[in-house]
């Protein structure tokens, strides 16, 4: 019997700064040099989750005795995972500079409310069981996860929100079409008409102060030969009970919070703040919400309003 020496190649920007350990049954991406530890300690608590998940892949190698020469396997997406678990993409160790994200965010839109004459609208969501968002952002992953382009966290983009703001009003509420293009914009898809910007501005929801916590979970589908084979569909092996399942493991946002804010007229805050509020946990956000993934419990947290000086200055 041959046996095989299990062991990791990184390949990326990250080779030769990033190697992959299993000292505990678990291969864990680790700081090159840095030891060890019980507490799986790894130097990578803090790093940019779209440079490890983008831009970085993982190979499987063998070295094969006499010559014990290592040969690439298979890419081996299991080591990724358990770091974004393990420091919640990132997030884990990150609170000064959430806490430093939020103070910025809150300055810039006080200057553009004085500047606008508009309000501030914030709000928050927490996934009632789990989220995923995503899953066809770029990468090597099977399956992705929308991530920040400068913090590398998770976040619900503006599109994102605003799109399920639109669908709602359109099809729940059943809102005119004027209504529609005074808080959302014209022309939208297949309305023709003239461009006009919406009265809102909707801005990226990131985590909240304590961060929003990541897990593992598993997508299995059946007779996968039979859904994405190649040639026609009577070449393909018919779906049968004895056809293994193929499970795909992916990322999920399960606890904590994000916050989103927007910016609108006086007149429309709260309709606003209503239908995002209703549309998030009324037809979700992302992927799967068939299977009960990606509905928010959602709370206005304040309208702030432009004190009585801002006002008499911008008249």
């Amino acid at each position: 019997m041959v046996e095989l020496n299990r062991s990791w190649q990184v390949t990326g920007p990250l080779s030769g700064r990033v190697v992959v350990t299993d000292e505990d049954g678990r291969p864990r991406l680790r700081r090159s040099g840095h030891a060890a530890a019980r507490d799986t300690r790894t130097g990578l608590e803090t790093a940019n989750a779209r440079l490890i998940l983008h831009r970085t892949a993982v190979f499987e190698t063998t070295a094969v005795p006499p010559a014990y020469r290592e040969q690439f396997t298979d890419l081996d997406d299991a080591p990724v995972r358990t770091w974004a678990v393990d420091t919640d993409l990132g997030q884990a160790q990150t609170s000064d500079l959430r806490r430093a994200v939020i103070g910025r965010r809150h300055a810039a839109l006080a200057v553009l409310a004085e500047v606008t004459g508009m309000q501030v609208v914030t709000i928050e969501f927490e996934p009632e069981g789990a989220l995923i968002t995503g899953t066809g952002a770029g990468g090597i992953r099977d399956v992705g996860i929308e991530l920040h382009g400068t913090y590398g966290w998770p976040v619900l983009t503006a599109s994102t929100i605003k799109g399920v703001a639109h669908a709602y009003a359109r099809d729940v509420r059943a809102m005119p079409s004027t209504a529609l293009e005074h808080f959302f914009g014209a022309p939208r898809p297949g309305v023709p008409g003239t461009a006009a910007q919406g009265s809102v501005m909707f801005y990226d929801a990131l985590p909240g102060a304590d961060g929003v916590t990541i897990a593992e979970h598993v997508l299995t589908p059946h007779a996968r030969d039979y859904h994405t084979g190649h040639g026609t569909q009577d070449q393909r092996p018919p779906p049968a009970e004895y056809l293994n399942p193929v499970p795909i493991p992916f990322l999920a946002i399960e606890k904590g919070t994000f916050v989103v804010h927007l910016l609108a007229l006086q007149a429309d805050t709260n309709e606003v703040a209503d239908l995002v509020t209703a549309a998030v946990g009324d037809i979700g956000v992302g992927a799967k919400t068939a299977a009960g993934y990606g509905y928010l419990i959602a709370a206005p947290s304040g309208i702030r309003q432009r004190s009585a000086q801002q006002q008499e200055q911008s008249r």
